[in-house]
């Protein structure tokens, strides 16, 4: 019972170790070269552990009930069965599950601002602090109105997305949390929540993929156009993987339990092959494709030391936020 599922989860075991033994050397080159790329790999540290633990974690639940069906001699298992067979297994590797998304955006989100700020340090030290900035900046959209105020366009929808996206995150971390829930009232709660996570992804997403294009359009270096247009090829799917989040949020039954009334989109109980063909198919791709990047970055970076007013326009940055 359940061998497509365990199947997929040991791939996704596998593939993500193999992406974190690859990731290995151009991770310590790089950072240990100080460069401004070095911040990516926190987040594509926890992208690809946080796949890992996801994929152990529904191995584990799925082997538990296997030896539960195996044990009592029965061919099926039973709502009730399922929900108490240590279902927080299911429910930590479901919400590691529902964030991937938001980390595969903001690795795109990074690489584009990665480029802008590119040869901007000088700017960037005398930019003014104050204290709990960074706080602020980060549950606030502060930031993103002052520089719209600015005329700043760009900055601040690149500002603007980047915080939709830690949003999405949070939002559909806590509404996949609350799928356990069997109180009617609460479950349209866990709805409603898993619905605005998923538009907010969706709207995040595309407001990236254009920012992308403009930034392609206007950039002129070889070396980041490359770094663009490959991040720029995430994006179709990223849009392919939302088709599935925004069909699970919007086929949620608000009536029963987790297993009981469940859509061909429900983690587990669902259709399998949705699953494959949606969600875990694209975000191999876009992690595989990360891993790209960071190869080239490791070997085709120019050196922010020899960075000079004479070739800033060989690089043609036209704003700095990160």
């Amino acid at each position: 019972m359940f061998g497509a599922w365990n199947i997929i989860s040991i791939v996704e075991i596998t593939f993500y170790a193999l992406v974190i033994l690859l990731g290995i050397y151009p991770t310590i080159k790089i950072i240990s070269k100080k460069s401004r790329f070095g911040w990516f790999y926190i987040r594509y540290g926890i992208l690809v552990f946080s796949k890992l633990v996801a994929g152990a974690l529904l191995v584990g639940y799925i082997h538990q009930l296997n030896d539960y069906i195996n044990g009592n001699e029965i061919e099926n298992i039973n709502g009730n069965e399922i929900e108490n067979i240590n279902i927080n297994l299911l429910i930590a590797s479901l919400v590691l599950n529902s964030i991937s998304l938001g980390f595969l955006n903001m690795l795109n989100n990074f690489i584009v601002a990665y480029v802008d700020k590119f040869g901007k340090i000088k700017e960037e030290q005398n930019k003014k602090k104050y204290p709990g900035q960074g706080i602020i900046y980060l549950i606030f959209p502060i930031e993103s109105l002052k520089e719209f105020y600015r005329g700043k366009i760009f900055d601040g929808f690149e500002s603007l997305s980047s915080k939709l996206t830690l949003y999405a995150i949070i939002i559909n971390s806590v509404g996949s949390s609350r799928v356990e829930d069997t109180d009617s009232n609460e479950r349209k709660v866990t709805k409603q929540i898993m619905e605005a996570g998923a538009i907010i992804y969706l709207i995040s997403i595309l407001s990236n993929g254009i920012l992308t294009c403009i930034k392609i359009f206007h950039q002129k270096s070889i070396h980041f156009k490359k770094i663009l247009g490959l991040s720029l090829t995430i994006f179709p799917f990223l849009l392919i993987r939302i088709i599935y989040n925004v069909c699970a949020a919007f086929t949620y039954s608000v009536d029963g339990t987790f297993s009981e009334n469940v859509s061909k989109f429900t983690f587990l109980l669902g259709d399998w092959k949705l699953y494959l063909g949606l969600l875990f198919v694209e975000e191999c791709i876009c992690t595989a494709i990360l891993l790209v990047i960071t190869w080239i970055v490791l070997y085709e970076e120019p050196s922010q030391s020899s960075y000079t007013v004479e070739n800033e326009k060989e690089y043609d940055e036209s704003y700095n936020s990160v």
